[in-house]
């Protein structure tokens, strides 16, 4: 029996996710975009570099862009570097 409780103990139980209420996404968007914003002047030049040997590289596009599912299956199109 004491294997028995073990098993019963160790089982883990699935439980619903729920996004926490208030202003949680208004901070967490604005935190994003400030940050992005921050970060833009200084990884744009390395970005340029990137894409500019890419394409000495490479024949095709220097990006290519996907349609995908995101949060609670909202549609958003991701633009990526091709490999």
């Amino acid at each position: 029996m004491q294997a028995a409780e073990k098993i019963e103990h160790s089982i883990i139980e699935e439980k619903e996710i729920i996004p926490p209420k208030g202003h949680y996404e208004l901070y967490k968007r604005v935190f994003d975009v400030t940050f992005a914003l921050f970060l833009l002047p200084f990884l744009l030049p390395l970005m340029l570099l990137i894409a500019l040997l890419i394409k000495l590289d490479s024949r095709g596009p220097v990006v290519f862009v996907q349609k995908r599912n995101g949060y609670r299956g909202k549609s958003l199109i991701v633009t990526n570097i091709e490999p």
